[in-house]
């Protein structure tokens, strides 16, 4: 990917109103439903930005088809796998939620 579309895709999923907004509707809408010991997978995780948001309901995992989006929220602290949302290498009902957004 190139440096710049990368840089640019980390810095829109942080600050741009549209992940923001987004991060809000989906933490209102499932909250009712969430537990403090829930797994959640992100399923395109991008640049970790629902992740980092999610991450106060539960144990999260991400996956991304983008090498470098993986790297990137590792190097933050976030738990990313580089795979498919495809074929995804998980065993049935091993997360009690997964976002799948905007892929």
């Amino acid at each position: 990917m190139d440096e710049i579309i990368y840089l640019n895709m980390v810095e829109m999923e942080r600050n741009h109103w549209w992940y923001k907004g987004r991060r809000e509707i989906i933490g209102k809408l499932v909250k009712p439903y969430l537990r403090p010991d829930m797994k959640i997978l992100d399923a395109g995780c991008g640049a970790g930005g629902t992740m980092e948001y999610m991450s106060k309901y539960g144990s999260v995992v991400g996956v991304d088809i983008s090498g470098e989006m993986v790297e990137h929220c590792r190097n933050i602290g976030l738990n990313a796998l580089h795979e498919s949302v495809l074929c995804l290498p998980f065993e049935d009902r091993s997360f009690d939620l997964v976002l799948c957004l905007d892929v």
